[in-house]
């Protein structure tokens, strides 16, 4: 996604959003005199020149070394550069908020996470539908590949299905691809003990919240100990994790989690 962006495009597109939620909006200040008025309608402009010189300054001309040779990137953001991540993001919902998809009733479902989408769509075939967002939403410069099916889908690490047995509602379960080779701490590792716990909590966490049932979510996590002890952890310290955590994890998987 990232070498694909246009950059300029990109960088202005950025520019226009951020000076439209800093200053575009005079409603809400007060100003004693004209002189006032003056004074902070200037210092936006600086303000707005400082921004936008930063954003050529990080993310234009930039240069690597590779083997004793140096070599500028000629087009798209730059995969580790820090801004990189929210300027990809904010290209993508420039023409998302424009297009209208979030409130369009024949789409009750439009996500993204970085470039892959995940959209719901009203529609006869899956021809249809792939032809209807395919048209809706488009990302200058980028190419979306949408593949559409009437009964299950692929997303990330999850998989979206209908259920033959409840049709009021969206199924999911976890997705692994087929050269996953599941690694994770070994026991023979030198990581102290609360480390190799921890790294289990967060696999049984991951598990709960992408598992739609509990049936769903109990027999992945039967894999989840299979692939632990195979990893030489001992069968009976996998056992007391999973029995002190397996209930709190599924009971936790949507409480709201408050970040400093």
């Amino acid at each position: 996604f990232y070498p694909n962006i246009p950059l300029e495009p990109c960088l202005r597109a950025v520019s226009e959003m951020w000076i439209s939620h800093n200053y575009l909006d005079e409603s809400h200040y007060t100003y004693p005199d004209s002189a006032s008025k003056f004074d902070f309608r200037r210092e936006n402009e600086r303000m707005i020149g400082i921004f936008n010189s930063c954003l050529h300054l990080g993310n234009k001309c930039l240069i690597t070394q590779f083997q004793n040779k140096y070599y500028q990137q000629q087009r798209g953001l730059a995969m580790g550069v820090a801004d990189s991540p929210d300027l990809a993001n904010l290209y993508g919902w420039h023409f998302e908020s424009k297009s209208g998809i979030l409130d369009d009733p024949k789409v009750p479902f439009y996500g993204r996470f970085i470039d892959d989408c995940c959209a719901i769509v009203y529609a006869d075939s899956e021809l249809e539908a792939v032809n209807y967002i395919s048209n809706l939403i488009k990302f200058d410069g980028c190419v979306i590949e949408w593949q559409a099916s009437a009964s299950s889908a692929v997303f990330l690490d999850m998989t979206l299905y209908k259920s033959p047995s409840d049709t009021t509602r969206i199924q999911y379960r976890p997705f692994r691809k087929a050269k996953n080779n599941m690694e994770t701490i070994p026991w023979i590792s030198h990581h102290p003990l609360d480390v190799k716990r921890g790294t289990f909590i967060g696999g049984l966490s991951r598990l709960a919240g992408i598992s739609s049932t509990p049936q769903t979510y109990t027999e992945a996590v039967r894999e989840l100990v299979a692939l632990y002890i195979r990893r030489g952890y001992p069968a009976k310290v996998v056992d007391a994790w999973t029995e002190r955590y397996f209930v709190s994890r599924w009971e936790q998987r949507h409480a709201p989690k408050n970040a400093d």
